[in-house]
């Protein structure tokens, strides 16, 4: 269809038609002689007041075409006189409450917001349909009696027994999502993938555990229905549901950190791969993790923190620890970190560092780490970044004699003043960083202080400036965190590690904040190799904009665009291919 290939190419048809009776955003300023623009039709009036209210809700009274304006009367009941390209129509009350925005006559920017704001004040509904997508909101509170064992049932009956959950009466939920997945993957053997997509603080880490818990718990309660055919696979499902679950907190303490517009948001973007039977049983899992954002270990923005994990560390960490690590009491302990002083926010109202370090801990060993030595070496190389923070430069020579300083310059391999040393106040730190590295003090200080390059067949030992050394340390801290973000990935992985094979590529339909699912014969996927098949799920960091952006988040930012062109690619299809 000429339309959709249009569409497709970002060039869409004003009056194209729509596919499976989603109606499309009206961007467009209708005319005086529009229906929808009728006396009696109410219509969304914009509002002076943009910020707070950017539309306003009225009912016409009069259209004037030879002025191009509308009269109508608002829900303060003042008269309005305005333009015709300020307004555009609005729903009918009958459709407030309306569970499918497909099913909306007039979808646009201020329909969709006035249909979820409703659904949430009225009933407390946070999940709205959206043709084959949900969309999420966030309510920044506890919803638990969403998400109860009852709900879990209700949703896999519905799915197994073939129905949707519209024709059952069940509320639009993110179960359904994963239900039709696990379901369709059970029946079909065909390997799905869901996509949870939208802005920082829409509820995508909390999304993604919700459908991990559903999948797993109804995965085990299929295994231990089956009986005797599949003896064992529930005790095993049950521990590698227990394994997958406990991952979280690891991944959010040292994967997550707060922003200026989440205080748990997600900074790196990962694909969970889950393992099925062909009786649907779980079989084991992966993560695979992309574009962590290492210069929050260096640099936070003001009035945000780096990865929790350093905080959890310095308020939460035992005796045993603290000394070894340099750490002072619970209550200072951040304070003494310049890494951590750059954010200007050591503490999150509600949020108890300290107790999320115990569970933390206690995860790590459930993940089966090679016992205590195993959290030690997690917890030292954290406490070598904070401490490598703390190691300030100076230019050679300042404060000494002039006759010193001509000395020292005639020491320098440059034969310029502005060698950078380790500063007499931070002399301390390096010797505790390479205890704590376990790697000599004298090879730390040269990999700091100086740079080697090729000159001809010879090498070259340059002294680095102060700007140059401050950037090399920087440097080492990020990369050590992502080395040790990369071993903890890899400790999951191997704790969920199953026998059987390794996921194709699974198809992808998604949502923002939201979530789709579709199956890999709809978007051109395959199966998995060694007769298991696998559900995806892809968490991606939330896009930001902030006042100084860097490399890390414009990559973050490209992928959510990328990713938002694939999900409205494949949505698109998705809804073409339903009537054939």
């Amino acid at each position: 269809m000429k339309w959709l290939d249009d569409l497709l190419k970002g060039k869409p048809e004003p009056d194209a038609p729509t596919p499976g009776g989603v109606p499309k955003l009206q961007d467009a300023a209708p005319s005086t002689n529009s229906p929808g623009l009728a006396p009696g039709s109410r219509v969304w009036v914009r509002s002076e007041d943009a910020e707070e209210a950017p539309f306003a809700l009225a009912v016409v009274l009069q259209t004037r075409p030879e002025q191009r304006t509308i009269s109508c009367k608002g829900e303060d009941g003042a008269t309005l006189l305005v333009p015709v390209d300020a307004v555009s129509p609005a729903n009918a009350a009958i459709q407030d409450d309306c569970e499918d925005i497909a099913q909306l006559s007039h979808l646009s920017e201020p329909s969709l917001f006035h249909l979820v704001q409703l659904r949430y004040r009225r009933r407390r509904q946070i999940y709205t349909r959206a043709g084959p997508i949900l969309l999420a909101l966030n309510p920044f509170c506890r919803v638990d009696q969403l998400y109860s064992c009852s709900a879990i049932e209700a949703y896999a009956a519905a799915a197994g027994g073939g129905t949707t959950d519209a024709a059952s009466g069940l509320a639009p939920h993110v179960y359904e999502i994963a239900a039709a997945a696990y379901e369709d993957l059970r029946r079909r053997s065909r390997s799905q993938s869901v996509i949870i997509n939208g802005e920082s603080g829409a509820g995508k880490t909390e999304t993604a555990k919700i459908i991990l818990k559903f999948l797993t718990q109804t995965a085990v309660g299929a295994s231990a229905g089956a009986g005797s055919a599949v003896a064992g696979s529930a005790a095993a499902g049950s521990d590698l549901s227990q394994r997958l679950h406990q991952s979280s907190p690891v991944l959010e303490s040292f994967g997550n950190c707060r922003t200026a517009r989440n205080d748990n948001s997600s900074r790196f973007g990962k694909l969970v791969k889950l393992h099925f039977s062909s009786a649907g049983a779980l079989l084991g899992g992966s993560v695979a993790r992309y574009l962590l954002e290492k210069s929050r270990v260096v640099a936070p923005e003001e009035g945000e923190r780096s990865y929790h994990s350093f905080y959890q560390l310095c308020a939460g960490a035992g005796a045993e620890l603290r000394q070894p690590l340099g750490l002072a009491d619970p209550a200072h302990a951040a304070e003494d970190f310049f890494y951590l002083m750059r954010g200007k926010c050591l503490a999150v109202d509600g949020v108890d560092d300290a107790a999320n370090f115990g569970e933390v801990s206690e995860a790590l060993g459930a993940l089966l780490m090679a016992g205590g030595e195993g959290q030690d070496e997690v917890w030292r190389c954290l406490g070598a970044i904070l401490h490598l923070g703390n190691v300030e430069f100076e230019v050679e020579g300042e404060g000494e004699a002039e006759g010193e300083v001509e000395q020292v310059q005639r020491r320098s391999v440059e034969g310029a003043r502005g060698a950078a040393v380790v500063s007499a106040g931070s002399l301390a730190a390096l010797p505790r960083v390479a205890e704590l590295l376990g790697v000599g003090c004298e090879p730390l200080s040269t990999c700091l202080l100086k740079r080697t390059i090729v000159a001809g067949t010879e090498l070259c030992e340059l002294r680095k400036s102060c700007a140059e050394a401050e950037a090399a340390r920087d440097a080492l801290a990020k990369a050590l965190y992502e080395r040790l973000f990369d071993f903890l990935v890899e400790t999951i992985n191997r704790s969920l590690a199953s026998d059987g094979g390794v996921a194709g590529r699974g198809a992808v339909a998604g949502g923002g904040a939201v979530a789709g699912r579709a199956s890999g014969r709809a978007a051109g996927g395959g199966g998995a190799v060694g007769g298991a098949n696998v559900i995806c799920l892809l968490d991606i960091f939330g896009m930001e904009c902030l006042q100084v952006n860097g490399f890390d988040q414009l990559l973050i930012n490209f992928a959510n665009e990328k990713l938002q062109q694939h999900f409205t690619r494949t949505a698109i299809s998705l809804v073409q291919a339903e009537p054939q």
